[in-house]
């Protein structure tokens, strides 16, 4: 019973604390905008791109400001918040985190196996270091200058580092598979 009410107690408090309110918007808004500067500095050639969500969103929160019912003014300015932070602008923002988990991912291959395993690693980690090279290339070579070619131009980039990375996950799960397989035939 005490379990079933300190559960209750947090939920609560995690579904209060999750709360839209104004303070909360205009953090996400000075983040975003934050985020989507630092983005034109790193991806230049994104920039058009860039400072047109940023104004297609500023304009959203500046009437956001003037409404007077709070509720409406909340779900406006998540509105603005949401128009600075399309699907590719998150993907630009993530992609040093999705190269820095592939990396990860081939340390762990390199890390766990004999011989044989160790010149798979070596091939993939060669690979995977091409795919990087490739998708940062395309990101830094091709000029997006409104929403749509951004989209079309990150989500390739991504996807070539995606499948890079689903390929080495595979890899890992095979030699774990295998692994279990051998223990199991040890223990008979």
């Amino acid at each position: 019973m005490k379990n079933t009410l300190t559960l209750i107690f947090i939920l609560a408090i995690g579904f209060i604390s999750c709360e839209k309110t104004v303070d909360s918007e205009t953090n996400r808004w000075n983040s975003n905008q934050a985020s989507l500067k630092r983005l034109m500095s790193e991806y230049p050639n994104f920039k058009a791109a860039l400072e047109t969500q940023l104004a297609e969103a500023t304009q959203i929160f500046k009437v956001a400001a003037d409404l007077p019912n709070e509720e409406a003014r909340i779900e406006m300015m998540a509105k603005a918040n949401n128009t600075a932070r399309p699907t590719y602008v998150k993907q630009l923002d993530g992609m040093d985190k999705k190269i820095e988990q592939l990396r990860e991912s081939i340390v762990e291959l390199i890390d766990g196996g004999g011989e044989k395993e160790l010149l798979i690693a070596g091939v993939k980690f060669n690979n995977a270091e091409s795919v990087i090279y490739e998708a940062k290339s395309y990101l830094s070579s091709v000029t997006a200058t409104d929403k749509y070619q951004a989209e079309q131009v990150v989500k390739k980039a991504v996807g070539k580092i995606d499948r890079m990375t689903k390929s080495i996950e595979d890899r890992l799960r095979t030699r774990k598979r295998q692994l279990k397989e051998q223990e199991k035939d040890l223990t008979l």
